[in-house]
């Protein structure tokens, strides 16, 4: 298992992110680096896995408030009886 199908990233994010690191690694094994497709892969690269982090933490979030609710509803229909 490689590091990609540990992240929480749908098929083509993950083929999208490989395609970033290849060319980030490509461009700065050139003798001429061109800084802006560096910056722009990275860029990308960081867009990626901030949205991967994004749709754990709201998925970890919705899960946290969903037992805030269920035992605040529990604890309304303790007080009502």
């Amino acid at each position: 298992m490689n590091y990609k199908d540990k992240l929480p990233l749908h098929d083509t994010d993950k083929e999208d992110l490989q395609s970033y690191i290849e060319t980030t690694m490509n461009t700065l094994s050139m003798k001429k680096q061109n800084k802006s497709i560096i910056k722009e892969s990275l860029n990308s690269i960081k867009n990626i896995l901030e949205g991967a982090t994004g749709n754990v933490l709201a998925t970890q979030f919705r899960s946290h408030v969903q037992r805030i609710i269920e035992s605040n509803f529990l604890k309304i229909i303790k007080v009502d009886k």
